[in-house]
């Protein structure tokens, strides 16, 4: 209802295979999108007509409200993986700081 997967998300996911998964996750999005697109407004008109649109208004609500619950639950509840969505693994840190430095030093010699 309110939860699109999102790409980072999806290629955290993969690890380090996510570069050559790149194609096939955007193609899972999208077509995840589609039938959220297809499968929403079929069953908000069944709601609608079977039990009336205050009612069908109402359920949603209440279906949300508890999906949220789940979602606070399930973060309270499991490890905190998603804390560490900004890690890196220690050799990409280091081929990162290598690089990082190797640029930082060759412009400082330059300039002199």
């Amino acid at each position: 209802m309110s939860m699109t997967p999102v790409m980072d998300d999806m290629m955290h996911s993969c690890g380090t295979a996510a570069s050559s998964c790149i194609n096939a996750l955007s193609s899972l999005m999208a077509s995840a999108f589609s039938l959220g697109q297809m499968v929403g407004p079929l069953a908000g008109t069944a709601l609608a007509s079977h039990m009336g649109l205050p009612w069908a208004g109402t359920l949603m609500a209440l279906l949300i409200c508890l999906q949220l619950f789940l979602m606070a639950a399930a973060d309270l509840w499991l490890p905190h993986a998603g804390r560490l969505r900004g890690f890196m693994p220690l050799t990409q840190n280091a081929a990162a700081a290598t690089e990082l430095e190797r640029f930082t030093s060759s412009g400082s010699s330059q300039s002199r």
